[in-house]
């Protein structure tokens, strides 16, 4: 429940800043801070010198996680819950816009690139285009959307680093599974699209718990019974 002030050089702890279970941080100016306090559910408007703070956006957040903020001051927040999209924010805390499809993409079946799911760090570049770095390995997902919130390009890694975990269809060549993930290969250029999450080990009905190793534990359930 703080933000702690170190020196950059000798590593010195310089000020303790208290916030309610703060989650993202972002300067504005020199001597202005916003930071994301989850407990709030609010962005908070911070002097780091003094620790003062001043509430900017109170209200549209269901679990807020990060924030960004662009050339003209706007205000970009990841939020989760039922929300899993990126929200717009002006400088004085008033709602414009969302980024991303609302309630995000499915946790299991067709893959969506219009929906986040676990939108976490991020970040607004010289462009003024959005960068969103997802918490999943399922896949393991960074998009980007342009300044007018659509949809641009996004880069997807296979759900694992090692090949023992990942399989090449023996009868459909150009379609694999790694992870949970099912990967449409397209041979001659060299590329691949992933086609959807079949399966992850972080679902609520993930009966070895939360935490297990997906790339050594499998679990597929056919006609109601389940394999591992």
């Amino acid at each position: 429940d703080e933000v702690l002030v170190v020196d950059k050089s000798t590593g010195k702890l310089l000020n303790r800043l208290p916030v309610p279970q703060p989650v993202g941080i972002e300067w504005v100016s020199p001597g202005e801070l916003l930071v994301v306090s989850a407990k709030e559910k609010q962005v908070l408007r911070m002097n780091p010198e003094t620790g003062e703070t001043s509430p900017v956006v109170t209200s549209g957040l269901e679990a807020p996680m990060d924030l960004a903020v662009d050339a003209d001051g706007n205000i970009f927040v990841s939020d989760w819950g039922r929300a899993m999209c990126v929200k717009v924010f002006s400088s004085d805390g008033t709602f414009r816009h969302r980024i991303g499809k609302e309630g995000g993409r499915a946790w299991i079946g067709t893959f969506d690139p219009a929906g986040m799911l676990l939108p976490f760090g991020i970040d607004i570049d010289s462009r003024g285009r959005l960068w969103v770095v997802e918490f999943d390995g399922l896949p393991r997902r960074i998009s980007v959307w342009g300044a007018d919130g659509a949809f641009e390009k996004e880069f997807i890694a296979a759900g694992g680093y090692a090949g023992s975990i990942s399989w090449i269809l023996p009868d459909q060549p150009e379609r694999a599974i790694a992870s949970g993930g099912v990967f449409e290969l397209d041979w001659d250029r060299g590329q691949y699209r992933l086609e959807g999450t079949l399966w992850r080990p972080v679902h609520r009905d993930a009966h070895l718990g939360p935490y297990q190793d997906a790339h050594t534990r499998h679990q597929v359930t056919v006609n109601g019974r389940s394999f591992l």
